[in-house]
């Protein structure tokens, strides 16, 4: 039943029901409830929200984390809140050592699964865009490629008041030639499903700040969009003057990342 169809008055009594629901020790019941949970969101409160981060962070019951964690994701997104995420993420990091008989990294696995579901809610969600950022930044010590794909994923491309200051904290985190990669692919994928939208200037600025920061992951991060951005307009200028800039980087890896980069095919 959908909340329209109940008087107002009475919404928040039938949000409780669901949150019942949500919690039955009957699995297939529980998904029920947990599916519903997100529409009645608004009417369930804290606890709602609650119940979903208690069965996510409950490493003993394997069988409707997955289905909190959607609940979850979704009700953040609708009540504009994310700090569930954040909160789910900070107790997983805790659980990291704990182990379970015939388990392997439970909380790992499940923080793993978190940062790959925020990725896939980003492109039309500020608020997980938001929470994205912060749980990238929780996980950089315990689980870096993941953290770094996350915050890659979640450079908000289209805010050019931060996209480029997002942009050098991905290079920040990461700090080593495999997670440079990483962070490049992430990166580049997300600019190019937006690049179209965006003014010329605006990626522009950017690669110019990674190139001029000086680091090396920041100048393979800048190739990427120089790589992209090249492609996309037929190599018109600055992207070919950038790309046989970085030609003559210092790092041995920038220099053959950009030697490899075509402009013209034989």
């Amino acid at each position: 039943m959908l909340p329209t169809g109940i008087p107002v008055g009475h919404r928040a009594r039938f949000a409780d029901l669901v949150a019942v629901v949500a919690g039955s020790p009957d699995l297939d019941t529980a998904r029920v409830g947990l599916e519903a949970m997100p529409r009645w969101a608004q009417w369930a409160g804290p606890s709602g929200l609650a119940m979903t981060v208690d069965q996510i962070t409950d490493l003993a019951s394997t069988a409707t984390w997955r289905q909190a964690l959607n609940a979850m994701l979704a009700a953040c997104d609708l009540l504009d809140d994310a700090s569930a995420v954040t909160t789910v993420a900070t107790a997983l990091i805790a659980l990291l050592d704990d182990e379970l008989p015939d388990r392997d990294q439970p909380a790992r696995q499940r923080l793993s699964e978190l940062a790959a579901r925020l990725q896939s809610r980003l492109g039309a969600s500020d608020v997980l865009r938001g929470a994205a950022t912060e749980v990238a930044d929780l996980l950089a010590p315990v689980a870096a490629a993941t953290a770094v794909e996350l915050a890659g994923t979640a450079v908000p491309w289209e805010d050019i008041e931060t996209v480029t200051a997002a942009l050098l904290h991905v290079a920040l985190l990461a700090d080593r030639p495999l997670l440079a990669q990483t962070a490049q692919r992430a990166v580049t994928a997300g600019l190019s499903r937006v690049l179209t939208r965006l003014e010329s200037a605006e990626p522009q600025r950017a690669a110019r700040a990674l190139i001029d920061a000086g680091a090396p992951t920041a100048a393979l991060i800048g190739l990427g969009i120089v790589q992209v951005a090249g492609r996309t307009t037929s190599w018109q200028e600055p992207w070919s003057s950038w790309l046989h800039e970085l030609r003559g980087h210092d790092d041995a890896d920038v220099r053959a990342a950009a030697l490899a980069t075509f402009t013209t095919p034989e």
